[in-house]
């Protein structure tokens, strides 16, 4: 696979972002110790699209009367929470709960700066998902943003997007290294809206 880091930008509304800033959320904190941490925690929210800038916090209360405190990102392996979310079934409104993973990526190549997403897909190429605020025109829009990151590498915001226009072309060129894939995509098997089975199969049957 070539080596580049794709973003994406899209609207996910059953995706909850209620564990950023504002309320703290059941969560159990995995460290890279082998230990972990129980509580309720929420992180930072970033501000700016861009993958780079410094450190993203979190912060845990490991029960009520209890302080809070900060969790460093480079010491932690993930976090589970257990957030609320709401879906349309045809048509009906449905509230629900769901255990969302949440995992630290490098920003910078020196890796010393870190950031969260969601895990959708692992393995060799991994998918994470992460809420995002961005001030434009005196308001503030807050949008879900998709990242691809192969292996523990840093997501580069420079990176063309691939399920925008061209994807076919871009696909061909990004997974040029499995061509059972790149069949599928030219057959139109796999289109620009199966992201997660597309890097579902790769890691399957093209990850080494």
């Amino acid at each position: 696979m070539k080596k580049i880091s794709i973003i994406f930008i899209l609207l996910c509304f059953q995706f909850s972002f209620s564990q950023y800033n504002t309320d703290w959320e059941e969560a159990v904190v995995y460290l890279k110790d082998g230990t972990s941490l129980k509580g309720e925690g929420r992180m930072s929210m970033p501000t700016s699209n861009s993958v780079s800038g410094g450190n993203e916090t979190f912060r845990l209360s490991e029960g009520k009367g209890k302080p809070t405190h900060t969790v460093k990102a480079k010491e932690i392996d993930s976090i589970v929470f257990q957030l609320d979310y709401r879906t349309r079934v045809k048509g009906r409104k449905i509230n629900g709960k769901r255990s969302a993973r949440f995992v630290v990526f490098p920003k910078n190549e020196k890796k010393s700066k870190f950031g969260f997403a969601e895990l959708l897909v692992d393995g060799d190429l991994r998918l994470l998902i992460r809420t995002v605020s961005k001030n434009t025109n005196s308001h503030v829009r807050i949008f879900e943003q998709q990242l691809i990151q192969f292996k523990d590498e840093v997501p580069l915001e420079s990176a063309a997007a691939l399920v925008m226009s061209g994807f076919k072309k871009k696909a061909k060129e990004y997974f040029q290294d499995c061509p059972s894939l790149v069949n599928k995509i030219e057959t139109k098997i796999f289109k620009s809206d199966d992201l997660e089975a597309i890097l579902n199969y790769y890691n399957a049957n093209c990850a080494k």
